[in-house]
């Protein structure tokens, strides 16, 4: 028999559940979507990370760099809790982030 002790993903897992399961109760589907009908198009991953890399000159050799927006780290607590997903993803962008 195998014994499997819990990880720190297994927490995290187990957290983001029960967070989605309250907010399903706080918010219906359908005002969900209301709310979010006028906002823009998401990027695409997919195609951020396959698009050719170019460099300033528009030749290839450019990195791609993918960035991730993170306020809080599961074994290092809080980073940046109190920043703006959107803004920190619009500068990402700016600063050359292909996905």
């Amino acid at each position: 028999m195998t014994i499997r002790t819990k990880t720190v993903l297994d927490d995290l897992v187990e957290g983001v559940r029960e967070d989605m399961a309250s907010a399903r109760g706080r918010l219906p589907i359908g005002e969900l979507r209301s709310r979010t009908a006028d906002m823009p198009e998401t990027q695409d991953f997919g195609a951020g990370i396959r698009r050719p890399a170019q460099d300033a000159s528009g030749g290839g050799g450019r990195i791609q760099v993918i960035a991730e927006i993170k306020r809080v780290s599961p074994s290092q607590g809080a980073i940046s809790e109190e920043a703006n997903p959107a803004e920190v993803a619009l500068r990402y962008a700016e600063g050359g982030a292909a996905a």
